[in-house]
């Protein structure tokens, strides 16, 4: 266990920064080039991910699970089986991401909750965004409104995201109405 950790201006080349029982570790303007997982927070870890890469993880980007909080702000990830994975009660807020699609989803939540706005989330090869566990009502909302997702229709958006709509047994559901109709602008990111 640790607090107040700064993790800046550093490039992981085939592995991984992992933060366990963790108070406010923040990485920013890094980045991570291989491996299984880019950056984890668990185990009711908290803190922030800003302006930092993300390419070629194995499995997933960027993972926040059991109870941790993580404001993900400025990032970009791509060329991961998953962008952002979410599980057992994690709080994943953010804004101005590119998420550049996972070649299986490009962000699977698991009984979690994931607040994004104004960030480009982009289908890869399956669903944008998958929910499951979500085992018992009431039915959770998941705000991820004025975004921008690849198209301006509204239908093709809700066939790409997997939640309570698709199945009756999932009590979760993604708003992501408004959504933006074109990308977000992308300021300029200098990573070291």
């Amino acid at each position: 266990p640790m607090r107040n950790l700064t993790v800046e201006q550093c490039e992981f080349v085939v592995c991984s920064a992992s933060f366990d029982h963790t108070a406010n570790a923040t990485v920013t303007d890094c980045t991570f080039n291989g491996y299984t997982v880019g950056c984890q927070y668990a185990n009711n870890s908290s803190g922030g991910i800003y302006s930092t890469r993300f390419v070629n993880q194995v499995n997933v980007g960027i993972v926040v699970a059991t109870g941790s909080v993580v404001t993900l702000v400025g990032n970009q990830v791509s060329g991961s089986g998953v962008n952002i994975k979410a599980r057992a009660a994690a709080t994943i807020l953010g804004s101005d991401n590119l998420l550049s699609g996972g070649s299986n989803v490009t962000i699977v939540i698991s009984n979690s909750n994931v607040q994004l706005h104004g960030c480009q989330i982009l289908r890869g090869s399956g669903p944008t965004v998958m929910l499951d566990t979500f085992l018992y009502p009431p039915v959770r909302m998941l705000d991820m409104t004025n975004n921008y997702w690849g198209t301006d229709s509204a239908a093709t958006i809700a066939s790409w995201i997997v939640d309570g709509n698709d199945n009756p047994t999932i009590y979760g559901l993604v708003q992501f109405e408004p959504f933006l109709n074109q990308p977000v602008p992308t300021e300029s990111t200098s990573w070291g």
